[in-house]
């Protein structure tokens, strides 16, 4: 009787924890079914044009995911608050405000967990829900084609082509942004890892289009099997790009 008895439930083996940040491009991995993660942090931005210098500073840059099945998650994501500040040589200016609010669907092709050999299709759309001071005013729609590879059992290297339709800034209409990133990341320790990414997009607004170019240096910390740290820095490479960005945030399972 004893030998015919229903064992107890094992455990849920869940995937290594994957998060979407840090990093200039997308993951391909996939939040295990019925299981949210919330991925949130913080930044500064600086931009310098002209003699004019924006600081722009985000506290709550977040995105939620949700499993559906082993190779589907929707993300939902939003800023709970912006603040800019413009200066220029005989002024200063300031606003603060809520950001937009983006929807998702990403659908994995190969390798659900991120490992090895892996592809993914994500689809999303941002609805202008947003205040002036960091909302983009209309809506925006795009595509991203992330996949990558392992090089050894410590490095790897990422692609994220993408393509979008992004508001005029006059607002009287739409017009294309593409390019992508490419990155390469390292594992340093069982809880630590690394990543340096180069992005590369071109915005074709008719007002005047620009190409932005930037390198984004990050790290990683394992705190638990369901929690995680990062960090990082994007340095403008060009004249379109932001001069600096530092960030700091937090990826946590549920």
């Amino acid at each position: 009787m004893l030998a015919g008895a229903t064992p107890a439930l094992a455990q849920e083996q869940l995937r290594e924890l994957c998060g979407d940040r840090p990093g200039l491009g997308s993951s391909t991995c996939i939040v295990d079914a019925g299981h949210v993660q919330v991925e949130t942090g913080l930044s500064w931005t600086r931009t310098d044009d002209l003699g004019i210098r924006e600081d722009v500073f985000l506290v709550g840059d977040t995105l939620l995911r949700l499993g559906l099945d082993e190779r589907t998650e929707v993300q939902l994501g939003f800023t709970a608050f912006g603040h800019v500040r413009v200066r220029t040589p005989l002024a200063a200016d300031e606003e603060s405000g809520i950001g937009d609010i983006t929807v998702a669907l990403r659908r994995n092709l190969i390798s659900p967990d991120g490992s090895g050999t892996n592809a993914a299709v994500q689809v999303y759309a941002t609805l202008p829900t947003g205040d002036d001071a960091i909302g983009a005013g209309d809506w925006s729609a795009g595509i991203l084609l992330p996949f990558g590879f392992d090089l050894s059992e410590t490095l790897s290297v990422a692609f994220t082509p993408q393509a979008s339709l992004e508001p005029d800034s006059d607002g009287e209409g739409h017009h294309a942004s593409f390019g992508g990133s490419a990155g390469i990341g390292i594992t340093l320790s069982d809880r630590l890892g690394a990543a340096v990414d180069l992005a590369v997009i071109h915005d074709d607004d008719p007002a005047g289009s620009g190409t932005e170019a930037l390198l984004g240096l990050s790290m990683t910390l394992g705190l638990s099997a369901n929690v995680q740290l990062d960090a990082g820095l994007n340095i403008g490479l060009n004249d379109d790009s932001p001069a600096t960005e530092l960030y700091a945030g937090i990826v946590t399972r549920f």
